[in-house]
């Protein structure tokens, strides 16, 4: 599952730019996106869609830039939705929510070995 969650090409460029400082930047993107989760899970709690863009925004493109391409990608979903909100726009994000989760989990797992 590793080679699905994040791009070795991409994250062994970021290690080439940060050098010595890699370790510090991953350290604040895994922090960074279990509080953009959390402010989405809050948002979904008081049923808010337009308060769940910018923190799914921001993580899909964090995500991105550290490799970590499955994350952006249910990120990017949890955006859309977002941005296009319906009224069944919560129910579909909280049921995103668990995948997105697990997936995070999972990144920030396969990360902290590096």
């Amino acid at each position: 599952m590793a080679e699905d969650l994040y791009d070795p090409q991409v994250l062994n460029e970021v290690k080439s730019v940060m050098k010595a400082r890699f370790s510090v930047v991953l350290q604040y993107f895994l922090e960074d996106s279990e509080g953009y989760v959390n402010t989405i899970k809050s948002a979904v709690a008081n049923s808010n869609a337009a308060e769940i863009v910018l923190p799914a925004h921001t993580l899909k493109s964090s995500a991105k830039q550290m490799g970590a391409m499955l994350l952006s990608a249910r990120a990017q979903r949890v955006e859309e939705l977002a941005r296009n909100a319906s009224s069944d726009t919560i129910d579909k994000i909280k049921t995103l929510l668990g995948d997105l989760d697990s997936v995070l989990a999972a990144t920030s797992a396969q990360y902290s070995k590096m």
